[in-house]
């Protein structure tokens, strides 16, 4: 329910001369998407402590709002569809002794992914695939010490070729840009240490981002039955890094991460 002008104008309904205003206003209309979301699971307890899994599941995402309504000058309608992904895994999961880990393949396909064409309208023609394994190992030394090793190895790439905002062009086959390869995460005690790996800030896979390494702190006290209090101190050596970087318009742009963090968490869980 547009509540404003409908239209390339101003507020006054004044059309922007020569080149007309930056956005458009689309008219009152109604959208709906509907879509399906099955998933099936199978799983054999092949011997005590040993799970063998498999997993076949679909998911969506609708546009959104500024997808949707928040149009280019010379666009009157964005015709978009959900997102739509597939995804395929297969793993195990073990306990023994000290030792506990699980490991997993995984193969996922991502349709009308929506992106933004080379005249600025977002469109929802994109394809994507992602193929990669993820796994993680724990030694519980002792009761108040384990460490724990995990992470993922993973290629994502682009199934499409379009020329896209920014002047860039994507080409199949190519790395998505900001999806790193590697995510490492090793952890002793309440001392994690996550780590993430370099990747590709452009589609054309010519810069990449070198990636970081934070230190974070973690406590937990259970001091009395059902109650505990846990500190947190996230990015205690106060990095600077980025939660997401790109490179457009010719230059590098780094979306920063939190400073060091401080938090405490009381608790209470019933019986």
């Amino acid at each position: 329910d547009n509540h404003m002008l409908a239209g390339n104008t101003d507020e006054n309904g004044v059309p922007c001369l020569p080149a007309g205003c930056l956005y458009s206003r689309p008219a009152d209309r109604s959208d709906s998407f509907t879509n399906a979301a099955p998933k099936l699971s199978l799983r054999w307890d092949a011997a005590t402590g040993l799970m063998l899994y498999a997993n076949a599941s679909r998911g969506f995402r609708p546009p959104e709002m500024t997808e949707l309504y928040r149009l280019q000058r010379n666009q009157a309608v964005a015709d978009l569809d959900s997102e739509q992904v597939d995804a395929y895994e297969i793993g195990l999961k073990f306990a023994r002794g000290n030792w506990r880990g699980e490991i997993a393949g995984f193969d996922m396909r991502k349709d009308n992914v929506i992106l933004r064409d080379s005249n600025g309208f977002y469109v929802s023609q994109g394809r994507t695939s992602h193929e990669g394994v993820e796994y993680t190992l724990t030694w519980q030394a002792l009761n108040v010490l384990a460490a724990t090793v995990a992470g993922t190895h993973a290629r994502h790439r682009y199934e499409f070729s379009r020329a896209i905002e920014g002047g860039e062009t994507i080409t199949a086959g190519n790395d998505v840009d900001t999806a790193p390869r590697d995510l490492l995460r090793a952890a002793l005690e309440f001392r994690p240490l996550p780590a993430v790996g370099d990747y590709f800030v452009d589609a054309a896979n010519a810069h990449r981002y070198t990636g970081h390494e934070l230190l974070n702190l973690r406590a937990r006290w259970d001091f009395v039955p059902r109650w505990s209090l846990t500190l947190r101190v996230n990015n205690a050596l106060d990095r600077a890094y980025a939660d997401r970087a790109d490179f457009a318009f010719g230059n590098y742009r780094y979306f920063p991460g939190r400073p060091r963090s401080v938090f405490a968490e009381l608790s209470w869980q019933a019986q």
